[in-house]
This record gives structure tokens, sequence and C-alpha cells, in this order.
């Protein structure tokens, strides 16, 4: 075997070596190249309402953060009438579809604050008001906080989330 044909084999064997390595890891691992696949994803639409029925706040976001074995979220805006719906299922890196997946979901509700030169121009009494709304929603503000949950399915209705005073919680049905 000449030197030539000799570096030819080696450099043969190497890659294929690194082949059969891929194709070995590619199997363990499984090669389905969107994780979101196998989720099946239901539509969700709701409305949010306090108790006492004062009004919500103007800018407010809901995620639904699946309690199950698949930690997943859909994320989305609460109107000003409280309604919600076209929640944007993330899963595993977010994949567009509405909806999300069946079971058990914790719902958080995120307050969304002015920022940049909008908080600047705030007044003292507008400052107030927003520390005010902070405080109320702040019982729902965090997964392990929050105790509002809904079952999705593909029979789910629109769901009424109901919100106590700050300090008692509320209930989604």
């Amino acid at each position: 075997m000449s030197l030539h044909n000799r570096s030819y084999f080696i450099q043969l064997t190497s890659h294929l070596r690194y082949a059969i390595a891929t194709v070995v890891l590619g199997a363990m691992t499984g090669c389905n190249p969107d994780p979101n696949a196998d989720f099946q994803v239901y539509p969700v639409k709701g409305k949010i309402v306090w108790k006492d029925s004062r009004p919500l706040p103007g800018k407010l976001g809901i995620v639904l953060q699946s309690m199950g074995p698949v930690n997943v979220q859909a994320v989305g805006n609460v109107q000003p009438d409280g309604t919600f719906s076209n929640l944007v299922f993330m899963g595993y890196g977010g994949d567009g579809r509405s909806g999300t997946i069946a079971g058990k979901h914790r719902v958080i509700l995120q307050l969304r604050n002015p920022i940049g030169e909008e908080a600047v121009a705030m007044t003292p009494k507008q400052r107030e008001e927003i520390a005010a709304q902070v405080r109320s929603f702040a019982p729902y503000s965090t997964f392990q906080k929050s105790k509002l949950e809904v079952e999705v399915g593909p029979n789910s209705e629109e769901f009424l989330i109901e919100l106590d005073s700050a300090t008692t919680g509320g209930k989604g049905k």
C-alpha cells in the first residue's frame, strides 16, 4: 500500500467512524427537528374580572404555565375589558401556534408598567396608582404566588377568572 493510499484509507476510516457516531447518537437522543411537533394545542379564551367589579388596568399580560410533567407556557395580552384569546404557545422555544396543551395550568398575570419616557413623564399621583396596582396584582404575579388555575382540553369553553382582593387570591372556572 503506497503512502498516498494509506493516508486516504486512514482519512476514510476517520470519516466513517464520525458518521457512525453521529447516527448512533442521533438514534439515542431522537432526531425530531421540532420538539413542539408532538404537542396538541387547544384554543384558550376567557375573561378576567375583579369580584368587586372594579376595572382592570389597561396593560395586563397573561401566562398559562402547565402544571403537569411537561413544562410549557402560553402567553398573551388581556384587553381593557378583561378578555383574552389567541394566547401564543411557547412550547420549547415557541412555535407561534395559538393555544396551549391539555391539562392544568397556573395562571400568572403580569402588570405592564410604563417604562422609558412614559415612566419619566408620570405624575406623583400616577405613580401612586401604579404602585397600588402592583400591590393588587402581587398575589397573581408569579408561578409560586398565584393560586389561579384553569383546566385546558379539547372541550374547554371560555374561562372566567375571578380575582379577589390582594390578600385572598382568586380562582379560575
